[in-house]
């Protein structure tokens, strides 16, 4: 089959949905369709909001009908939350939403984002013009965005990380961590400046263990490197590190090497981090994603789940205290991710 599959923001941004989109046409090649990516050029592509906002809306809705139209294509792939209205009315499309995080902001009608995501699915659930996918089964949808036909559901493929080697933590890490005290925990989490993650509350609830800590975040933009050092109730020193943009292979690495990767996010549609931690066998301490309704029993033995602070707490103790459980299976038996039943 011949596909045309809108990937944006491939090669410009490392994580979220264009790593989703891109694996997703690795497995899509590798079941032997032939694929052709919108791709938005990086000398297009602006650090302003508004700017990269417009130009992906343009690429979205007439760039990518006019690939669809060069190449014959029979079908069109869209894992960016929205799909071209042109090319639905012509061509089969199924389309990803990953989450509504964004209809869940204080005053989102203001928001030009979130306004033509809304009339895209408004069009979608009026005509039936393409065919909506979720990549968890525990997606929250806002009551003025529920359909009378429910979105299908096919799971993200998720890639192991790379793990080649790193030197990261050696450059930039090891030598605050030799500074700290003997049983400073060493912990990772992968996070951003985003509302959803809310940085400052994981910070807080890590403050209130009464335990010295060290914590590398990634996933903020493309600050650098910055160093916070935390002075905690008993006196004693923590330290925060929060990471911009690196590779795939010095978050595994860093990851690798901490004690305990916490996942703290009060929005999310996936909660890949969660996934990407146990591939590295890493005891998790998180809120309850919905990529955890998901899981094998296998992988749940890895987790330990909160919500409040007392919970947090617990959830910690607990998972310093095991050992982590190999598992053969991500998914509990039923979930399928084979290209093969989502492209038929």
């Amino acid at each position: 089959m011949i596909i045309t599959l809108f990937n944006g923001l491939s090669g410009l941004q490392v994580r979220g949905i264009s790593k989703v989109a891109d694996e997703l046409a690795k497995h899509i090649r590798k079941d032997g369709h032939v694929v052709h990516e919108v791709k938005i050029p990086r000398l297009l592509y602006f650090k302003s909001s508004i700017a990269s906002g417009l130009i992906l809306i343009f690429y979205q809705q007439i760039v990518c009908p006019l690939v669809v139209l060069k190449t014959r294509s029979e079908l069109v792939i869209d894992p960016y939350n929205g799909y071209s209205v042109l090319a639905s009315l012509f061509v089969r499309t199924k389309y990803f939403i990953h989450d509504f995080t964004p209809f869940k902001r204080k005053y989102w009608f203001f928001r030009p984002g979130t306004i033509y995501q809304l009339i895209l699915f408004k069009l979608d659930s009026i005509f039936s013009l393409a065919e909506m996918y979720h990549d968890a089964i525990e997606i929250e949808t806002p009551w003025f965005l529920a359909r009378s036909a429910l979105p299908k559901f096919f799971p993200c493929i998720v890639e192991p990380l790379n793990t080649s080697k790193s030197d990261f933590f050696q450059k930039n890490i090891q030598s605050t961590l030799d500074q700290a005290i003997k049983d400073c925990l060493f912990i990772t989490t992968i996070s951003g400046t985003g509302w959803n993650k809310d940085f400052d509350g994981l910070v807080k609830r890590l403050n209130s263990l009464a335990k010295p800590f060290l914590l590398v975040a990634f996933g903020f933009g493309d600050q650098g490197i910055k160093r916070e050092v935390i002075n905690m109730p008993d006196g004693s020193t923590s330290y925060v590190f929060t990471v911009g943009f690196v590779d795939e292979a010095t978050i595994a690495s860093v990851i690798k090497l901490s004690h305990i990767f916490v996942f703290h996010s009060i929005s999310e549609g996936f909660g890949r981090p969660i996934l990407e931690a146990l591939q590295l066998k890493k005891l998790v301490v998180t809120v309850h994603a919905p990529v955890v309704g998901m899981l094998s029993a296998e992988a749940m033995e890895n987790l330990f789940i909160y919500c409040t602070q007392i919970e947090f707490n617990l959830a910690f103790n607990m998972a310093l205290e095991s050992e982590f459980v190999i598992f053969s299976r991500t998914y509990k038996a039923g979930i399928d991710d084979s290209i093969k039943e989502f492209i038929k």
